[in-house]
């Protein structure tokens, strides 16, 4: 059992878990990468810990967090590149999960016909093309070795290595199409960008903006996530609050009118 006795009267209030994958009224549908059928996650937290627990995917965690602490809007996209590709979405305020909690599994929208099978079970996903993990994948094959590091990755770029280049040139490309789908899809007054590509080389916002000139879709800006990996347990920290004071929004002020 967790000891209960903290700063607050009230010790530990509950425990939010983040989910790579579909998660719908605290039950995890789908995950793609790793195989939760048959775990009762909840009944086997709930029971170690006796606090009460929430499963919620990553991506709406993230939107949740960047919403309540960062950015104050009604309609807005946050979309999670990391070794998965993720996307929370708030529209007139509320989270939208969509049916049975598939809104926003973004990574599994196709790209290119044909293209690289995902274990989603379709071919082309844009996750197989701009996520880390294939974009890792993709430097370690030209490199010729097995992996390769992001702060490996920092300083080839860097130097303007030339597979580097491609590399970026590439996110550059995808991302801009995934926007692109979001803005005209959602129609969001924000789009955040949350990935360690647009954190360590911040003028690629630009390259990625300077792409996307279409007419049907606008929003008032597209940013680079200032919470950036912590944005999860801001909104894990907001799915708690919620929780326990049994309300249904928690607006602190210290955040930016947009």
């Amino acid at each position: 059992m967790i000891d209960h006795t903290g700063p607050s009267e009230y010790g530990v209030i509950g425990i939010t878990v983040a989910i790579h994958g579909v998660v719908y009224d605290n039950n995890i549908i789908f995950t793609p990468y790793y195989d939760l059928k048959g775990c009762n996650l909840i009944q086997l937290l709930e029971q170690h810990y006796d606090v009460p627990v929430y499963l919620l995917n990553e991506a709406n965690l993230s939107v949740l967090g960047e919403k309540t602490f960062a950015i104050n809007v009604r309609n807005m996209a946050n979309i999670n590149i990391h070794w998965g590709i993720g996307l929370g979405i708030v529209i007139d305020n509320e989270l939208y999960e969509g049916y049975n909690g598939f809104a926003g599994e973004f990574g599994h929208t196709i790209v290119e016909l044909d293209g690289t099978p995902c274990p989603c079970g379709n071919k082309g996903c844009i996750e197989q093309y701009a996520s880390e993990r294939a974009l890792f994948k993709k430097l370690s094959s030209m490199k010729n070795r097995d992996s390769i590091s992001f702060d490996e990755f920092v300083e080839l770029y860097n130097k303007r290595d030339q597979d580097a280049v491609v590399i970026i040139d590439n996110f550059i490309k995808y991302i801009s199409i995934a926007i692109n789908n979001v803005m005209t899809a959602f129609t969001p007054e924000i789009v955040i960008i949350n990935s360690r590509f647009t954190n360590e080389f911040p003028e690629l916002l630009y390259d990625i903006k300077r792409t996307l000139n279409s007419n049907v879709s606008q929003c008032k800006d597209i940013i680079v996530s200032t919470l950036e990996d912590s944005s999860i347990l801001y909104g894990a920290t907001y799915t708690n609050i919620i929780n326990f004071l049994e309300i249904k929004h928690f607006n602190p002020k210290s955040k930016l009118q947009y």
